[in-house]
């Protein structure tokens, strides 16, 4: 029912598949002998893993800093702190979702016509 984790972090591709359904066109890519097909799919494969984990991080960096600001009270140190943590977690936030167009980006230049 689950994928396991070596299936969940390891790309279709490298995984002796030699078809993978590409939800978006809805076609079937054949990855027999097809290398650089193989090797940008697992680019954005990877990319999007990272992405998400660098999103959850940065949200959590987010909360963490409203929760220091918060509980300051009138600890102008501590406030600065938060501040200073909120506003590295929204840099690194709007970076990862970015990343999502930068991945689009070059797999276009790739060939790599279904990302």
């Amino acid at each position: 029912m689950f994928p396991s984790l070596q299936n969940l972090f390891i790309a279709p591709c490298f995984q002796k598949v030699t078809t993978l359904f590409d939800p978006i066109s809805k076609k079937t890519i054949d990855f027999a002998g097809n290398v650089r097909i193989c090797l940008v799919s697992s680019i954005g494969f990877y990319g999007y893993l990272l992405m998400g984990v660098a999103a959850i991080v940065s949200f959590v960096y987010i909360v963490r800093a409203g929760y220091i600001m918060f509980t300051a009270f009138g600890d102008e140190a501590k406030y600065a702190e938060g501040k200073k943590t909120l506003l590295y977690a929204i840099v690194g936030f709007g970076l990862s979702i970015s990343a999502y167009f930068l991945i689009h980006l070059f797999a276009r230049l790739l060939g790599y016509t279904n990302a």
